[in-house]
């Protein structure tokens, strides 16, 4: 396992799952949580982030720098990063 020295760093670039909403249009794919929190999962790496929600998973790269934006587009509650979801906790609620 590898250690950050340096924590406080984030990498420029974040790797966000996305997925085809009813509607066609392509959007990202939030987490919802038992407490209705709506989390958006980013992964440091296109490997991690496949390792992390599956090989078939659609993804898309979004500038770091671009996060507060994106909160306030898409409301999310919480940022996670790097999480491993459980195969059978992949399935999708159409949104």
């Amino acid at each position: 396992m590898s250690r950050n020295p340096q924590p406080e760093v984030a990498p420029p670039v974040l790797y966000v799952p996305i997925d085809e909403r009813v509607d066609g249009e392509i959007g990202f794919s939030l987490a919802h949580m038992f407490d209705q929190t709506r989390v958006l999962l980013t992964y440091t790496s296109l490997d991690r982030l496949l390792d992390g929600m599956g090989d078939t998973q659609r993804w898309a790269l979004i500038e770091t720098k671009r996060l507060p934006e994106l909160k306030e587009q898409i409301g999310f509650d919480k940022l996670e990063v790097d999480r491993f979801i459980e195969p059978q906790a992949r399935e999708r609620r159409q949104q």
